[in-house]
């Protein structure tokens, strides 16, 4: 089965591919040449997922394929932050801010805060047989007072999840795969599929 992933980040699909069964196949809107600007104007996680999978979903329509699609947001939020940087995790230093910008006006905004609790939420926005879908996904942990790590992106290098002694950045994508916030809304997909497979 194909299904499409509305996004133009090669990591986030990447991760995908490599925790879907193996009769699954996850394309991208690269490699289907789409050139989607897919814009993420709404004030929330889901609201953004939902925009992202509609607009890709009207490109699908209109070149009649039968293929299910879905996009997935995700944001970091940190209590003592309000939850911010939430909906805005990847524009939160600014509109076209690097992840090291990002991570370092964190790190400025928590200077001197003992309280460093915070969560990774992913919300996947599924469209299958023309119905839409919602999967969440949450890990819980804490933000550290440096980066640790060299692989993963976004906020990986800060974000020490609950229960492990490596932050995301320090794991390999097996390692994170495990208990990632994207994974764990992943998983609710697939189970999903597979429910639908079993009822016919």
């Amino acid at each position: 089965m194909q299904i499409l992933f509305a996004t133009n980040n090669i990591h986030k699909v990447q991760e995908v591919q490599s925790v879907m069964p193996k009769n699954f196949s996850v394309l991208s809107l690269p490699a289907l040449r789409l050139d989607v600007s897919l814009h993420e104007h709404e004030t929330t996680i889901e609201g953004n997922a939902i925009s992202k999978v509609k607009q890709v979903w009207t490109v699908v329509q209109k070149n009649k394929w039968s293929i299910s699609c879905f996009a997935d947001d995700s944001g970091l939020e940190v209590a003592a932050l309000n939850n911010a940087p939430g909906v805005h995790s990847a524009r939160y230093y600014s509109q076209n801010a690097t992840d090291v910008q990002n991570i370092k006006h964190l790190l400025d905004q928590m200077q001197g805060i003992a309280e460093r609790q915070a969560q990774f939420r992913t919300v996947i926005a599924l469209i299958h047989k023309e119905r839409l879908h919602l999967f969440t996904g949450i890990v819980k942990g804490t933000i550290l007072t440096f980066p640790k790590g060299n692989s993963g992106f976004g906020y990986d290098p800060l974000f020490l999840p609950n229960g492990y002694q490596k932050t995301f950045a320090q794991m390999t994508m097996q390692e994170k795969n495990r208990c990632s916030h994207r994974y764990l809304a992943v998983e609710k997909m697939i189970s999903f599929f597979a429910k639908m497979k079993a009822t016919g």
